[in-house]
């Protein structure tokens, strides 16, 4: 199922009948449909609020919101309940139009706008736009800025559409600069490719003309949405928009820029003479750039760096990824893999998670380095391996089927994971969304029966030594077990665990095998897990990732859900 269906398959009442009654009665309501539509399709950090907020003001142009932004439906829904996506689609059509003209708008980021894609391929969603409008920002590398400020801060464009805005915080390292750079240029080839795809020619404007003559740009935009308008009318509205917004700016910001802009002229000038021509990966590919640092390059300009991110950061909004699917019906669905001999990857992310996918963009430094010593102990990571650590545990998170998380609408370090993976926009379109507690139902509803008793083969990613007891307990026939290092945190000493990353992970990559497609794996790696998984799927096997189960496995309680009354360990998490 697609993320936005799945936000939709939350919204259904259990008394159907009932609430399609309602929702035709509201439709039945609501106002002729819209006589003309459009999409903005914009970058972040594009002054694009700003723009939306001027064009709802001139009465002609609707309220071209973010209605497709997956972080602000639930509070939508609320409002306007609706049983599914199409009937959504339907109803914010006419009820978002211009009362003078029944025009509707809509703004999307790339990001979003694939999601709507995604969600396409299903044939729904017949969006019939008159006009695109193509909304970016001339200065590049001040819109990297402003995007590294807000994510510093912590603070987002809120579902009102205000926003929060402040002198930058603390000068970026030049790599962490370097990816919300390319993060904004991959947005812009999203949206080129797109266009071309589609022989659309969109009304090209940016931030800078709306700030050099504001009452010119709306005409321009009026006139591209309402074409057959009289100038005058058009002219009249343009100049009546009104909005309380203030351009940021500050000395800092403006040093930092001049100074950044000297050290990587050649590299920033290649990449403004082929926006929208060449893919994150690309660039990556062809320009040799920085790793993020710790801290600020030699010939940054001097500020009194803050001592922290504020962690977890704050974001607006839901996030989606509620759990729609059970327990049972994940085992339903490995059971289905398993005889259809088909890939599949299951994985479930904590806080600790949270921890590696934020970095460096959300995670404070200090937060990191102490995961990486509960993890890896003395065995450190420079900065380049820290970069490749973090990529390859996105990736697996990208590349799994179903996904365990804490469910619930408040921001806690426990349900953070779902707002990264919203905003890196890690989650495949079709990803199921189970709970974080998977591994945990399975013991206690005495499923892994069901999984593994009588298999041929099974194979095992642990750092526990209890290949013997699965086979017995569950009468498999052969386990192939992959040892991986303890967490240093759970050792006797950290000067007895091996090195994990990179050595170890580099050597499972070359010897890790799946005999047989379908066979199942059960994984307990921390975050490399996720990645191990990963491997398993892409090797035609079926990965579970089973965490801490391990342990109790093992005879040892490392969790606090596992452990007695009287401190010891739980009989119902035993193996025997």
């Amino acid at each position: 199922m697609s993320r936005l269906l799945d936000i939709f398959a939350q919204q259904v009442s259990p008394e159907q009948e009932r609430f399609d009654a309602a929702e035709a009665e509201a439709m039945r309501k609501l106002p002729p449909k819209a006589r003309s539509e459009y999409l903005i399709a914009f970058t972040p950090r594009s002054g694009s609020s700003w723009l939306t907020t001027l064009l709802t003001h001139t009465g002609l142009a609707g309220r071209p919101e973010e209605w497709l932004n997956p972080g602000h439906l639930p509070g939508i829904l609320k409002t306007h309940p609706c049983k599914d996506l199409t009937s959504y689609v339907r109803r914010i059509r006419r009820l978002m139009l211009s009362r003078k003209r029944r025009t509707f708008g809509i703004e999307c980021s790339w990001f979003q706008w694939r999601l709507y894609l995604d969600a396409n391929q299903q044939k729904i969603l017949p969006f019939a736009f008159d006009q695109h409008i193509y909304w970016t920002r001339r200065d590049l590398l001040g819109q990297a800025l402003s995007l590294y400020k807000a994510t510093e801060t912590g603070h987002f464009h809120s579902v009102s559409g205000k926003s929060f805005a402040s002198p930058m915080p603390v000068v970026p390292d030049d790599g962490s600069l370097w990816n919300w750079f390319l993060h904004i240029y991959q947005q812009e080839y999203g949206w080129t490719q797109y266009f071309r795809r589609r022989n659309i020619v969109p009304l090209a404007l940016c931030y800078e003309d709306l700030w050099s003559d504001t009452p010119l740009t709306l005409t321009r935009l009026l006139s591209a949405i309402a074409p057959e308008l009289p100038p005058e009318t058009v002219i009249q509205a343009a100049r009546a928009a009104k909005s309380n917004h203030q351009k940021m700016d500050d000395t800092i910001t403006r040093d930092f820029k001049l100074a950044f802009y000297a050290r990587y002229r050649d590299e920033i000038e290649f990449c403004i003479a082929n926006r929208g021509q060449y893919s994150e990966q690309d660039i990556r590919t062809r320009l040799t750039l920085p790793p993020a640092q710790t801290q600020p390059p030699t010939g940054a300009v001097s500020v009194v760096r803050k001592t922290e991110k504020p962690w977890p950061p704050v974001f607006d909004g839901s996030p989606g990824f509620e759990v729609d699917t059970g327990t049972h019906e994940v085992v339903t669905r490995i059971l289905k893999a398993q005889a259809e001999q088909k890939p599949l990857s299951i994985i479930r992310l904590g806080d600790g998670d949270a921890t590696v996918i934020g970095y460096p963009e959300f995670t404070p430094e200090s937060e990191f380095e102490y995961f990486l010593k509960r993890n890896f102990g003395q065995h450190g990571l420079d900065e380049n391996q820290k970069q490749d650590y973090v990529r390859r545990v996105r990736q697996a998170v990208t590349a799994a089927d179903v996904v365990g998380v804490v469910s619930g609408s408040e921001m806690t370090r426990f349900t953070l994971v779902r707002y990264l993976m919203a905003f890196f926009g890690l989650a495949k379109p079709d990803v199921a969304i189970t709970h974080l507690s998977l591994h945990r139902h399975l013991q206690e509803k005495n499923l892994y029966h069901r999984l593994l008793s009588g298999q041929a083969r099974v194979g095992l990613i642990t750092c526990r030594d209890v290949a013997d007891q699965v086979r017995h307990r569950f009468n498999i026939n052969q386990v192939i077990c992959y040892p991986v290092p303890e967490q240093a945190h759970f050792a006797a000493s950290e000067s007895v665990v091996a090195r994990h990353f990179p050595d170890r992970f580099d050597a499972l990559y070359q010897s890790l095998q799946v005999p047989q497609p379908g066979m199942l794996f059960l994984v307990g790696a921390g975050p490399l897990g996720k990645v191990y998984c990963q491997w398993v799927k892409e090797r035609g096997g079926i990965a579970l990732d089973i965490g801490s189960i391990f342990d109790a496995w093992a005879g040892i309680s490392t969790r606090r859900y596992m452990r007695s009354e009287t401190g010891g360990l739980n009989a119902i998490y035993r193996l025997d």
